[in-house]
């Protein structure tokens, strides 16, 4: 009775044992993603978005995202962020992709090494070499993804022991054999789910290596898996602008143009895989890289006729939508450098609209204009909108991505923005509130005190503009200036008060209708001013 209830449990035994191998597998690619993302540091921003230069480099800048990255779906994401924030356009985004493809076979190649005993071993050796460097340290991440290749290496040796069994079930090889399709649209599937393409493919060089199929049954699994891996950029798009979503219809149409060209060639990968050389794992890995490299070569030429294609095909016309932030993409927040570049964007964004409201304040105290009262008020909504979801997003970025610097950089952003939103209030409660008294009043300030106000007015509207150049460039030597003019600011606020007192002794009868007004305003404007000298202060700080 016993005896006949052990097939039954080995078979479970096996399934488990195969199920553990493939969550151990892609345990492995996040550890080995997330330790090469930190060794590269905020680097891969500049990798990606810099690939304008031809379409040789957008192909080299995808395969070292993507080498970073363990993870040419990372890779596109990235793009599908970066393109909706307008940093990289269609045609060189389409060159990355096909190198991100390109890069993730270096991945394959590396998990067909025989050395899947080994894996615990050099899970427990990097271990080591990590507690012996300090966070933060570009070699401590280079040390936790050495334990993500380990995990991946022993999840490949799990995978591989569960699917022993399939080598006494010939019927699997037949159907891949003579119906590669269903193998295709099968590991699409399954690739699609697992969102990783790297452990489909690790799947069937398992199998090959257990002798379960051969070769030529494994091309479907691999051709599928290429499909399935654009799944997470189409979710990625699917709250992205126009501009991303194309990006990520570019990854699935070159991927389903070469499945469907390769398809009928399954014999040729077949041969060129065998003919690189290697054991029947090895060959599969080969028949990976061949499948990318034709596909990189067959679309590279053609680059901007496709873009140009893809852009009149898939226009994605938006629909008008209320005020709100435009470059805080979530697609982003899986790289924490490309997702502090966006917040950055939208930093700048929301101070044009703070200069503004600056701007027009003159006008609503000086011709008590209530269209610009009304702009103003109007402006500061838009203030507090995009400092609420500049600060949510920052606090969505991954926590274990981010490094000392990266988090100081964090710090440092969520200090601009609520600063931004300070001097925005300052304005609209503030300065708005004293030209409504002056309008209800009908009163007027007085020649000399219309000078100072508008001179005082001009040079901190001048000073904003510097410290918002001193955060565009994190330069400690406009962050100078801008704290030298604020304390030169200050001293002229001293002479401005003590020449309204004088006014006062005169009797200017202008000086005594808004006497509490002018000061008032001046007051404000000091305080606006100290308000955005801050930033300044903490560049010089180095919290950047």
């Amino acid at each position: 009775m016993t005896g006949a209830q052990d097939p039954r449990g080995a078979r479970v035994e096996h399934f488990v044992e195969f199920v553990g191998g493939v969550a151990v597998f892609i345990l492995g690619m996040e550890f080995a993603k997330e330790g090469l993302t930190g060794a590269a540091g905020g680097r891969l921003r500049a990798i990606v978005a810099r690939t304008t230069g031809s379409r040789f480099k957008a192909l080299a800048a995808g395969v070292v995202a993507t080498a970073l990255l363990q993870s040419s779906s990372a890779t596109t994401v990235i793009l599908v962020s970066l393109a909706s924030t307008g940093i990289i356009a269609l045609a060189p985004a389409i060159g990355v992709i096909l190198g991100a493809d390109i890069g993730t076979t270096l991945t394959v190649q590396i998990l067909a090494f025989p050395v899947k005993d080994y894996g615990l071993l050099i899970v427990a050796a990097a271990y080591a070499g990590r507690m012996m460097v300090g966070r933060g340290s570009a070699l401590r991440g280079v040390m936790e993804s050495l334990m993500g290749f380990g995990f991946l290496f022993f999840g490949m040796m799990l995978m591989g022991n569960g699917a022993a069994p399939l080598r006494d079930v010939p019927s699997v090889q037949e159907v891949l054999k003579t119906s590669p399709i269903v193998g295709v649209l099968a590991s699409a599937a399954v690739t699609a789910v697992i969102q990783s393409s790297a452990a489909t493919i690790g799947i069937a060089i398992s199998l090959t290596h257990q002798g379960a199929i051969d070769l030529q049954a494994a091309i479907p699994i691999v051709l599928g898996a290429n499909i399935g891996t654009c799944a997470t950029a189409l979710l990625a798009s699917a709250v992205a602008k126009a501009e991303g979503r194309r990006v990520a219809v570019a990854h699935v149409l070159t991927k389903v143009v070469a499945v469907v060209v390769f398809l009928p060639l399954i014999e040729v990968l077949r041969l060129g895989a065998e003919w690189m050389g290697g054991d029947p794992a090895r060959q599969v890995a080969n028949a990976h890289t061949l499948f990318n490299l034709a596909t990189a070569f067959m679309f590279l030429p053609f680059l901007a006729p496709l873009a140009r294609f893809i852009e009149r095909t898939f226009p994605f016309q938006p629909k008008e939508q209320e005020f709100g932030p435009v470059y805080l993409d979530p697609g982003g927040l899986k790289e924490p450098s490309i997702a502090l570049a966006n917040v950055t964007r939208e930093i700048f964004r929301m101070a044009e609209v703070v200069e503004r409201m600056l701007g027009w304040a003159l006008d609503a105290l000086v011709k008590s204009d209530e269209a610009a009262i009304v702009r103003m008020e109007d402006e500061d909504a838009k203030v507090d909108r995009l400092d609420k979801e500049i600060k949510f997003y920052l606090a969505k970025v991954p926590k274990r991505l981010i490094g000392d610097r990266l988090g100081e950089e964090v710090l440092f952003l969520f200090s601009v923005s609520n600063d931004l939103e300070e001097v925005g209030d300052v304005i609209s409660k503030n300065l708005v509130a004293l030209a409504r008294k002056k309008r209800r009043l009908g009163c007027q300030f007085s020649d000399e005190g219309l000078r100072e106000i508008s001179e005082y007015h001009a040079a901190v509207l001048a000073n904003f503009k510097l410290a918002m150049s001193a955060f565009a460039t994190r330069d400690p030597a406009i962050a100078d200036r801008v704290i030298a003019e604020k304390r030169r600011l200050r001293g002229l606020l001293e002479e401005m008060e003590q020449r309204h007192v004088d006014r006062l002794a005169q009797g200017v009868v202008a000086t005594f209708d808004t006497a509490s007004l002018h000061m008032n305003v001046l007051g404000h404007l000091s305080r606006v001013n100290s308000i955005i000298s801050s930033t300044a202060y903490r560049i010089k700080k180095g919290r950047t």
